[in-house]
């Protein structure tokens, strides 16, 4: 299900796929990644994701640097109030 609301014109250029339970699960074509509090998280894959090849990398360079990164159960209210998203 795309995510409510997000268009091309509005600087977003790929959609946010939600799961069957309403969890952020990953964008169109790529994993997705958000910022809350200073820390890293994406979904969990055992929330009808794929686990990709650079979702790991990520994860584990952001280990290895030392930054907070986790998998999480992302609702939609939190993924609307991060500090930042990207999708790799």
């Amino acid at each position: 299900m795309p995510f409510p609301g997000r268009r091309t014109s509005s600087g977003w250029d790929e959609g946010v796929l939600l799961n069957t339970e309403g969890l952020v699960a990953k964008c169109s074509a790529s994993n997705i990644f958000i910022v809350r509090q200073e820390r890293l998280f994406t979904p969990h894959v055992d929330r009808d994701l794929l686990p990709g090849i650079v979702r790991a990398e990520v994860l584990a360079l952001a280990r290895r640097l030392g930054l907070d990164a986790s998998e999480a159960a992302l609702g939609v209210d939190l993924f609307v109030r991060c500090r930042g998203n990207l999708s790799y």
